[in-house]
């Protein structure tokens, strides 16, 4: 009976484990397009998308030495706003070199520094980019995407482009400069083993436009065929994370609760049921025991005062004790 206790201890262990609240550590930010920011602005929901796909996501939050980037694998740069350092760009062009994916996302040109000190002549123009095609206003643009891409149609915020021909073009009434030739939202550039794909707005990785393009984020980052991603944030301006906990409040139903206690209450019964018999047995045990000694003690004190042999008179009580006091019964 003791194991089928042990067993329902815990059981009630658990039912309480289960009902307590839990605290959950929580990565928050305010930066711009930063992963870890939740509001309009930021990617938390592109990020938690990679998550979901069982890619491995590494957010990058301190200087590139400190990492060792994988084969197979794909560096964002979302919306950057601080320079990079020579070492920086060296390890990416490092990075492509060895048959790797880099994507930056940019419409200030920040990121043209990385693109001249590989030799690329391809660069965001910082210039606006306009079109006739729209989703809801002017600002938020709407182009058509290919087939190898998922189809359908990205949305943006007020973008740029970029000087070379890309698969994800502007219409024939877009107000660029560009002869001969469309403006390209999104362009592929091939370097050495590897490539870099450039995006004209950062934007269409955020959480406010990120309904109207998740069709679009999903099928690319599957196209990019990868299983690790990394994720620069060290290159937003300001960037800065605080650690929060909030409480997760479990409810446990109140028929399991209710069988929990009657079988704790049962156990309980049939336990000190138990413990109550053994200490009978025990204290009847002491007693017998005890009687027994002070048995002994009265016929030692009656040997002695009668000059008696002890082992003698204890044979005699014993034999009257059993009934056998010496005596044959006579039968015909």
């Amino acid at each position: 009976m003791e194991k089928y206790f042990k067993y329902i201890l815990i059981a009630l262990l658990g039912v309480i484990f289960v009902s307590l609240p839990a605290g959950v550590p929580m990565i928050k930010s305010f930066s711009e397009y930063s992963s870890f920011n939740t509001d309009w602005n930021g990617c938390s929901k592109f990020t938690k998308m990679l998550y979901d796909s069982e890619i491995i996501v590494t957010p990058i939050y301190s200087p590139y030495e400190d990492y060792n980037f994988d084969k197979n694998g794909v560096l964002f740069i979302i919306g950057p706003e601080i320079d990079f350092s020579n070492s920086e760009i060296q390890k990416i062009g490092n990075f492509v070199k060895c048959g790797n994916t880099l994507i930056i996302a940019d419409d200030f040109g920040t990121s043209n520094q990385i693109l001249e000190q590989l030799n690329l002549t391809d660069k965001f123009t910082k210039k606006r980019l306009n079109d006739i095609f729209y989703a809801t206003n002017e600002n938020l643009l709407e182009y058509k995407v290919p087939k190898e891409y998922g189809s359908g149609y990205i949305v943006t915020n007020i973008p740029t482009y970029t000087l070379k021909t890309g698969f994800v073009a502007a219409s024939n009434f877009s107000n660029s400069n560009l002869k001969n030739q469309n403006p390209a939202l999104i362009s592929k550039v091939s370097y050495e083993n590897g490539n870099i794909i450039l995006i004209g707005d950062p934007d269409i990785f955020t959480n406010g436009l990120y309904n109207y393009n998740k069709n679009f984020l999903k099928d690319f980052t599957q196209k990019l065929n990868s299983n690790h991603i990394y994720i620069d944030e060290i290159h937003h301006k300001d960037f800065g994370y605080e650690i929060s906990v909030f409480y997760v409040h479990k409810s446990v139903p109140k028929e399991l609760i209710l069988i929990v206690l009657l079988l704790i209450v049962c156990s309980f019964h049939v336990q000190n049921k138990k413990v109550f018999n053994n200490a009978t047995k025990k204290l009847i045990s002491k007693f017998s025991k005890k009687r027994s000694e002070n048995d002994e003690k009265v016929l030692k004190n009656i040997s002695e005062k009668h000059d008696i042999d002890f082992d003698d008179l204890k044979r005699v009580i014993n034999n009257i004790k059993d009934g056998n006091n010496g005596r044959k019964r006579i039968s015909k």
